[in-house]
């Protein structure tokens, strides 16, 4: 996650120092007086946080309308020596965090700024997602594949799925029995998603890239992905059968993709393959399931809480379907 931190004092470094080292986030600091300079720039999903001390009465409620206005970020209000007077009305105006006079002495921890960014993403309006929808650059492709055609752009729901730890398996078994264990993964992919109408679109060894026509209403294999990280005892046992805990990690997304043929995909580009491709080899983590923010409207309520934020990447927000315990 990108945080921009706005303020005029040295001490709000020591408050993000442990978010400068992360390798998940990153930290600019600048000047107040820079705030609306800056943010003219600032990319969708980045965290803000504006140092109160020391400026005006009139500076304050300027900088706080400006910032409740901004819809491409989350921002939070620094205010160590408690000069706002009602806490309650920052969080009215659209605040995910504020970080008061005792805290203000402490240090930022990831599990604390995971926990901001939920906040925010759970506050936003769902009309916010709901808007993507309806804008021109949203090509719903349909219940079906029936009205896909090919050298034409849709919406779809795109699955990344990659075997993990490839590489050790390479060493433990022959070019033929790895060439079996894929072929059969790829059945067992082919089958549980049919009934979400999923297609293999790209193979690129070990991962796999499926697409399913998207209506705009819902985002079926979510439901699917979630069966896939429960029951990989079973899938392994029924359908791999290698004598082996095959691990593997999916990537959800929903995005624009000209379509094209399974075989003739190879001169497309797409920065929405390049995106999913990304979070699926670069960001997420063996053995899990990750959903982009355009999949989150379509998180089924019973299972909202299983899905607390992973942060964000490229720009967006990212959750992950909470590991189980051992």
């Amino acid at each position: 996650m990108k945080i921009l931190v706005f303020s005029d004092g040295k001490a709000t470094k020591r408050f993000f120092s442990m978010m400068g080292v992360s390798k998940n986030h990153s930290v600019e600091y600048h000047a107040c007086g820079d705030l609306k300079r800056v943010c003219k720039k600032v990319r969708n999903g980045t965290l803000v946080y504006y140092d109160i001390a020391g400026i005006t009465d009139a500076d304050l409620n300027t900088a706080v309308r400006y910032l409740e206005k901004l819809e491409r970020i989350q921002y939070g209000i620094i205010d160590p020596k408690g000069a706002w007077p009602d806490v309650a009305e920052l969080f009215y105006r659209g605040a995910s965090d504020y970080v008061g006079k005792s805290l203000a002495s402490t240090k930022l921890t990831e599990k604390r700024l995971a926990s901001v960014f939920c906040f925010g993403t759970k506050n936003q309006k769902r009309g916010t997602y709901e808007e993507k929808e309806e804008k021109p650059d949203y090509i719903p492709s349909g219940n079906s594949w029936k009205n896909v055609k090919a050298g034409s752009e849709y919406t779809f729901i795109i699955m990344f799925v990659e075997i993990d730890d490839f590489g050790i398996l390479k060493k433990q078994y022959s070019r033929s029995q790895l060439d079996t264990l894929l072929a059969r993964f790829s059945d067992y992919l082919s089958y549980a998603t049919e009934p979400n109408q999923g297609r293999i679109w790209m193979s690129v060894e070990p991962a796999f890239l499926l697409l399913f026509p998207f209506n705009g209403k819902r985002c079926s294999p979510l439901l699917t992905s979630v069966r896939m990280m429960l029951d990989r005892n079973i899938i392994c046992a029924e359908d791999i059968g290698f004598n082996i805990l095959l691990s593997y990690r999916i990537a959800l997304h929903i995005g624009n993709i000209e379509y094209k043929k399974r075989g003739n995909t190879g001169n497309i580009v797409s920065d929405t393959i390049n995106s999913i491709f990304h979070l699926g080899q670069k960001y997420a983590e063996p053995g899990g399931l990750y959903v982009t923010e355009e999949v989150f409207p379509f998180i089924p309520k019973g299972l909202d809480e299983y899905f607390p934020s992973a942060g964000m990447y490229e720009g967006r927000g990212i959750r992950r379907l909470r590991p189980r315990k051992p």
